[in-house]
């Protein structure tokens, strides 16, 4: 009975862990390698999960962005150093076997300490986040062209409420119906 019970819960982890969308990696502190991954790491990856297994820490390390390796290495001596339980994030950049760089955002946590309490292994939840980044740069660029469009426009512009409160004016409104800024924001537009 105990051992059904345990073949059940252990079938229902590999399957929590295989349709889960973050990637979830077991990485080996002492070997630089990957001990466990699941299949959404390696459909994202586009390689198969064994591919992952056997790479070794050069190859990890060789895909993280130049840029990024610093602060990778910074985190790891950081996470080594951090309580049960503790759940530390970072950020970084990964290059695919496809060549395609995509940006990565990791939840890590100790997984297993040896008998002197040194970190043997990092559970590592992964999302790719990419899309997510991309995103937030075509807002801040839309938000800066309107900004910029708005401000240096020859002509009046102005943002108002539905209560016909003046939101924001620029330059040129105040210019041409002669108030400040601060005029204009003090009262409504009836």
């Amino acid at each position: 009975r105990q051992e059904n019970e345990l073949a059940e819960r252990e079938r229902l982890i590999t399957a929590i862990f295989n349709t889960a969308p973050s990637l979830i990696v077991l990485w080996d502190v002492r070997s630089g390698t990957v001990s466990y991954v699941n299949y959404t790491a390696a459909q994202v990856l586009g390689v198969k999960p064994e591919d992952i297994l056997e790479l070794k820490k050069e190859d990890l390390f060789g895909r993280i962005h130049s840029d990024d390796i610093e602060n990778v290495w910074e985190f790891i001596m950081k996470l080594l150093k951090t309580q049960d339980g503790e759940v530390l994030t970072h950020e970084y950049r990964y290059r695919k076997p496809s060549g395609e760089w995509r940006v990565f955002l990791s939840q890590d946590t100790v997984f297993e300490r040896d008998e002197n309490g040194k970190v043997i292994k990092t559970l590592n939840i992964i999302d790719d986040i990419t899309d997510r980044k991309f995103a937030e740069r075509a807002l801040r660029e839309s938000e800066e062209r309107f900004r910029s469009a708005f401000n240096y426009a020859p002509i009046g512009i102005a943002l108002v409420s539905p209560m016909g409160n003046w939101l924001k004016v620029n330059r040129a409104l105040c210019e041409i119906l002669g108030y400040t800024e601060d005029e204009f924001l003090a009262t409504d537009f009836q």
